[in-house]
């Protein structure tokens, strides 16, 4: 594993976020890349906790009450009642981290809390807040139902040894903070009609319900993030060299698709964005079940996503593109070793997609 467990494990928990912080010493992309962050105030807003995911981690350094007391939080750019600063990425608008360090009861170690629909970080600015399908008016916010998607099938995943995100909490968001200051409550944006009561999805309407997501990431950035010299960064402080932490990359991902595919599920949106630089599967809203029609036309289309990712991921470490064969290659013989009910018409696919 490129994560040694802690040492010692804190028996009780943390009594405040800032003890969990003074407690623990990570070393996530943060603090090995520095400039491509930037930090964001937010302040606590009222929230109605939904889920709290307690059987999932054994000693977690936040408690259920810290999640609607000190994690709660939104985009406060008037500065009128800061309680935190927040690490932000520009290409993640909506989510924001703390460094904690905290493991699960499968052995996996995350270096970051992330909070998403939390409103848009200052470098995106605006008045009003924006949601996703609703004209232009509202967005920085999250739907309970695509965030319970994630929440099922990181919880599913988790179990069948497939590394991704931690989901912690989630709550309903009952207020907002616009950029003056004002902090109008769902109720009355929902009268005024700045919150919809339905969303647009895929054909149906979806109830919207804006929620505070909580989740633990090993690694928050990925690809689409990350220069050169972020890959190099990572790799030195993983005691590999950018060969290695290549064909480490390559094998990670591969295993972690198949294992995916043998629960017959397809994430659906592999992309730059979803995959993190310790090789993780991420996001879940969008993932679907194979289906006796269509399985193999889904399976097709993750084999092609992911002979296009490796091709780019080839490429921002500065190799030429003689390399991308043998890293399709090595990426299938991992995939196959860890895949255990392919079908034939899924099989009839690779030879489609692939070159040797």
């Amino acid at each position: 594993m490129i994560y040694k467990q802690a040492k010692e494990e804190r028996k009780e928990p943390s009594e405040s976020i800032r003890d969990a912080l003074d407690a623990v010493k990570p070393k996530p992309m943060s603090v090995l890349s520095k400039e491509r962050f930037f930090k964001q105030n937010v302040s606590e807003i009222k929230c109605e906790p939904l889920l709290f995911n307690s059987k999932l981690f054994k000693h977690l350094p936040i408690r259920k009450e810290d999640v609607e007391n000190k994690l709660s939080v939104f985009v406060d750019r008037s500065g009128n009642a800061v309680t935190m600063e927040l690490l932000g990425l520009t290409a993640h608008g909506r989510s924001f981290f703390l460094n904690v360090k905290f493991s699960d009861r499968f052995g996996n170690v995350y270096n970051y809390i992330d909070i998403k629909g939390a409103g848009m970080h200052e470098k995106e600015w605006h008045e009003t807040i924006r949601v996703y399908g609703y004209d232009e008016d509202i967005g920085g916010l999250l739907n309970y139902d695509d965030a319970k998607i994630d929440w099922d099938m990181s919880n599913l995943f988790l179990r069948n040894r497939i590394r991704t995100s931690a989901p912690i909490a989630m709550g309903r968001v009952e207020e907002i903070i616009f950029a003056g200051g004002k902090r109008p409550s769902m109720k009355d944006l929902r009268m005024q009609g700045w919150i919809p009561p339905y969303v647009e999805e895929e054909y149906q309407r979806i109830k919207y319900v804006p929620v505070i997501y909580i989740r633990g990431f090993s690694e928050i950035m990925r690809l689409q993030d990350a220069e050169k010299e972020d890959y190099e960064r990572f790799a030195n402080a993983h005691g590999m060299t950018l060969v290695e932490y290549r064909d480490w990359w390559i094998e990670e991902v591969a295993k972690n698709l198949a294992r995916m595919h043998n629960l017959g599920k397809a994430h659906n949106a592999l992309n730059v964005h979803n995959l993190t630089l310790d090789g993780c599967i991420v996001d879940h809203d969008a993932v679907k079940s194979f289906s006796k029609s269509q399985d193999a036309w889904m399976f097709s289309n993750e084999i092609s996503n992911s002979a296009g990712i490796l091709g780019g991921f080839t490429r921002r470490l500065g190799y030429s593109s003689d390399y991308e064969v043998p890293n399709e290659k090595l990426f299938l013989e991992k995939y196959f070793e860890n895949r255990t009910n392919i079908t034939e018409r899924q099989l009839s696919t690779v030879y489609a997609q692939f070159r040797y």
